[in-house]
């Protein structure tokens, strides 16, 4: 990484102008490249690259990204009640 210094979810989230709480959703849904750094989980630390990624796939929208769209959900039917079969022996 040389000279590019790690940025923290907060440098993230400003550089972004969103909340640090949707950073780290969109760590938690695979959106956005990160690495852990330290014990245990770790803190969260981003390069300059990993942004970039992120900004060029949002920028390119839903038709690019890998996972289809979910398909809307059927309205149910009104209910009916059943028949009853009066011709049966």
């Amino acid at each position: 990484m040389g000279d590019h210094p790690l940025l923290s979810v907060r440098d993230v989230a400003t550089q972004l102008n969103v909340s640090t709480q949707t950073i780290y959703d969109l760590c938690a849904a695979g959106k956005l490249p990160h690495r852990r750094i330290g014990v245990g989980r770790g803190a969260i630390r981003f390069t300059t690259g990993d942004v970039a990624a992120y900004l060029d796939q949002a920028a390119r929208g839903p038709a690019a990204r890998a996972t289809p769209p979910v398909p809307p959900t059927p309205t149910p039917r009104a209910w009916a009640p059943a028949r009853k079969n009066y011709h049966a022996s």
